[in-house]
Formats: structure tokens, C-alpha cells, sequence
């Protein structure tokens, strides 16, 4: 059997892309059918020369409708090549009785803010990814293929950008929510600035979303700092009520760092929350640029869902926070 190539040819369309397709042909149109995300039909009426190009075009609907839901939902097969966007807390979301074609994508609309948690993706027969469900953490998304007799999910990411978060107006303290399910976080602030020169930026964790903070002394700290342009130091901040992340400038908002969160867990022995931070700023008084690097943990037992974060004193005036999902 000949094959005809078809060069040069790109079908994109967000969830699919393919280039220099093979396909095999027997003297008759050419018809390829590609299953990722939803059923999309490549045709074309090449003959079968076994050389030059073939003129391909799309068919098929990747997405053929949006449906919302807020609470434990049962899809059915006309929900079919829909998107279905997920939000409202933890809930589960139910697949139909397994069919050959079926596919569904779906999506965890929830993240830093408001109300948060997971979609559990359950069979009605059959399993998926070998499993009787899957789990759908806040900005997870997924397409969901069935085989006829199982499902597979396809395009459920292990990294995920959980939000966003831009201050440019004063205000005394911020909060993101850390999503319950994830392994890690890491937190990027940039252009730090403040309303008082050269204060720190502190935070607190807590363990209930943010409705109380672990104010009691259970923060453990280490950090190394340059203290002048030319000293290096050290200290240690042992059970005290909050944690240091950063600092803040009244010159410009120079200041930046990385936080990288371990939620912790509720078992006990080696399952404490902690944390890395490695941060910088222009020291405004000094006139100096002070570099920090720390270690901390929480002598809570996990896991923390959420986060508040402000200066020693005064006012954030500027920031521009990125928060990641670690599986």
C-alpha cells in the first residue's frame, strides 16, 4: 500500500497540532481521523500518487458548547465534545455508561480566591486511567476519551499557574488560598514596594482557608543575609508568630522573591509545612542591594490552605504576585 505524505500541513486549533502526516491510501480519498480532545475528520481527494501534496481540511468540532455546573452532575452522551467548566467546591462530577467516541473536556475553574476544591471525575462503568476516578485540582484541566469500554484522560497537567495576583493601590495585607491537593507551591512576588522604607514582608499560614491564622509561636526560621555591601550573617527566628518572605523599598519597587511551600500533611512525624525563600531588594537606607536566603518551617501539622502576607509596617503599594501548582 502507498503512502501519500502530506507536507507542510498544521491543523491548529489550541488542542490539536500535527505535521507531516502519513497516511496510507489505496487509490481512493484520503480520510484521517485523529481523537484528542474531541473527534476531528481530516479529508481530503488526493489520488494516490504516492508523491506531492494533498490538501487536507477539518470537519469536525473540537468543542461544540460550554456547559457550567456548580454541584455533583451526571453527564450524559449529548454532553458529548462539550466543555464542562467546574467550580462551586469539592464535588463529583460523573462520567456517562462508557460508549466508543464519548469525550468530554473538562476544567476546575477554581483557584486563589473565593471558594476552592477538588472535582472528582467518577465512572458509570468502566475505569479511568485505570481507575474508578480521577482527581481534577483547582486550574486542572482535562479531556476525557472513552475506548468503548474504559476512559483515558489526556492533557492533565502536573504544573499548573494557579493565578495571579497584582496589587497597586496601598493596602495592609493580602491572601491567596493554597489549594488542598497539591504537593507544592511556588509563589513568584515581584516589584515589592511599600508604603514605609525597608520593612519586611511577613506571613502567615492557615489551616482552615483563611477564616483564622496561626498567629501562636510556631514559626522556625533560618536565614543567611547580607547585612552591609560587603558583611554576610546569619540568624535564627525560633518560635515566633509569623515568618519572613521578603523585603520592601520606598524608592522603587525593586524588591522580589521565591517562595517555595511544602502544604505539609496530617500525619504525623515529617509531615510539618515548610518552606523556602530566596529574596532580594534595594536596600533604601543603606543604599546597598541585600540578598536573603531562609528555611522554615511550621510546627503545625498540615496541610495549609492558605496564605496572608504584609509588611512590618505601613502599607504593600506594589507587587505582582504569581502563584504555581505542583502535583
Amino acid at each position: 500500500m502507498a503512502q501519500t505524505q502530506i507536507r507542510g500541513t498544521q491543523v491548529e486549533d489550541g488542542t490539536i497540532q500535527r505535521r507531516d502526516l502519513n497516511i496510507a491510501t489505496a487509490g481512493q480519498a484520503v480520510v484521517a481521523k485523529i481523537v484528542q480532545g474531541t473527534n476531528v475528520t481530516l479529508s481530503s481527494t488526493g489520488a494516490d500518487s504516492g508523491t506531492g501534496d494533498v490538501t487536507v481540511s477539518v470537519t469536525g468540532a473540537v468543542v461544540n458548547g460550554f456547559i457550567s455546573k456548580t454541584a455533583a452532575y451526571t453527564l450524559t452522551s449529548a454532553d458529548s465534545g462539550k466543555y464542562v467548566i467546574c467550580s462551586g467546591g469539592s464535588w463529583t462530577l460523573t462520567l456517562p455508561a462508557p460508549a466508543a467516541g464519548l469525550s468530554f473536556s473538562v476544567r476546575n475553574d477554581m483557584g486563589i480566591s473565593g471558594t476552592t476544591g477538588t472535582i472528582t471525575i467518577a465512572t458509570n462503568g468502566g475505569t479511568i486511567d485505570g481507575l474508578a476516578s480521577i482527581p481534577l485540582l483547582p486550574q486542572q484541566e482535562a479531556t476525557i476519551i472513552c475506548d468503548g469500554t474504559n476512559w483515558r484522560s489526556f492533557g492533565k497537567q502536573r504544573i499548573v499557574v494557579l493565578g495571579t495576583q497584582d496589587i497597586t493601590s496601598a493596602t495592609a495585607s493580602a491572601t491567596v488560598l493554597l489549594p488542598v491537593g497539591y504537593r507544592l507551591f511556588e509563589l513568584d512576588f515581584a516589584s515589592l514596594q511599600g508604603s514605609v522604607a525597608d520593612q519586611s514582608l511577613y506571613a502567615q499560614f492557615s489551616t482552615d482557608g483563611g477564616a483564622t491564622w496561626i498567629t501562636s509561636s510556631n514559626y522556625i526560621t533560618e536565614q543567611i543575609y547580607n547585612s552591609t555591601s560587603t558583611a554576610v550573617g546569619a540568624s535564627a527566628s525560633n518560635n515566633v508568630a509569623q515568618t519572613f518572605f521578603g523585603s520592601l523599598a520606598t524608592l522603587s519597587p525593586y524588591g522580589q522573591a521565591r517562595v517555595k511551600i511544602y502544604p505539609g500533611a496530617t500525619a504525623s512525624p515529617g509531615q510539618y509545612p515548610n518552606w523556602l525563600c530566596d529574596s532580594g531588594y534595594y536596600y533604601q537606607t543603606g543604599t546597598f542591594n541585600q540578598r536573603v536566603s531562609m528555611f522554615g518551617i511550621l510546627g503545625v501539622a498540615g496541610p495549609v490552605n492558605a496564605l496572608k502576607y504584609y509588611p512590618a509596617s505601613g502599607n504593600i503599594t506594589n507587587s505582582r504576585l504569581t502563584v504555581k501548582g505542583i502535583v
